[in-house]
């Protein structure tokens, strides 16, 4: 599930902002949390960069990094990055390994306010706009499921908007007899009827085989 704030937030020189945002809908703990920042700043290097959970959580994901150069573009923090943000250059573009592992985030729960702190720790100001212009989560959690009733019906509640993919599992023998998945796009609010499933149970038959050697 992803979850963005695409408001601009401007950082005052050798100041610091918390960006937030928000994140509901999730039914299970984290297993996995990406971010992404779009940042505007002359020079990387005033900055440090910190994201918050909603349980208080304090992951690093940069500081001090860039040296001279400016922006964080489209730039994902993940930790199975290749590349540590301590080795790339700016203007970032690309996916980095933190400088904290964000794994620290495992096993929280992700829903509630979530907070992109920027510190520009440096005193002597530099020319220029400093802002942020969008954070976005990616926040991953086990699948969630559900048992239908006896007239096959079943229902996800309460899920926030946002494109997920359904995927039955046959129980014992049973095949399945439909499709394999459906990505369901749902808009805030939107109830999705009608997303159907088909198994068949496992049959055989029986018989037997003569050879008629005689034409009798």
């Amino acid at each position: 599930s992803t979850f963005s704030s695409t408001a601009t937030v401007t950082v005052p020189a050798s100041g610091r902002v918390f960006v937030p945002v928000t994140v509901t809908g999730l039914s299970t703990a984290l297993t996995d949390v990406d971010v992404k920042v779009n940042l505007t700043h002359p020079r990387l290097s005033d900055l440090d960069l910190f994201l918050i959970s909603p349980g208080g959580t304090r992951v690093e994901l940069a500081s001090d990094v860039g040296g001279s150069g400016a922006n964080f573009v489209n730039t994902i923090f993940n930790d199975a990055a290749t590349t540590a943000i301590t080795a790339g250059s700016a203007p970032f573009t690309n996916s980095f390994r933190p400088e904290d592992p964000l794994s620290r985030f495992n096993g929280q729960s992700g829903n509630g306010g979530w907070l992109l702190e920027v510190v520009d720790d440096n005193p002597t100001a530099i020319a220029g706009t400093t802002q942020v212009d969008s954070v976005t989560l990616s926040l991953t959690t086990p699948e969630d499921n559900v048992i239908p009733d006896v007239n096959g019906n079943f229902a996800f509640a309460l899920l926030p908007a946002g494109s997920y993919t359904l995927r039955p599992l046959a129980g014992s023998g049973f095949t399945m007899t439909g499709p394999a998945s459906q990505t369901v796009p749902i808009a805030a609010g939107e109830i999705k009827t009608g997303l159907d499933f088909g198994t068949a149970k496992h049959t055989r038959l029986y018989t037997r085989v003569y050879a008629d050697a005689n034409d009798s």
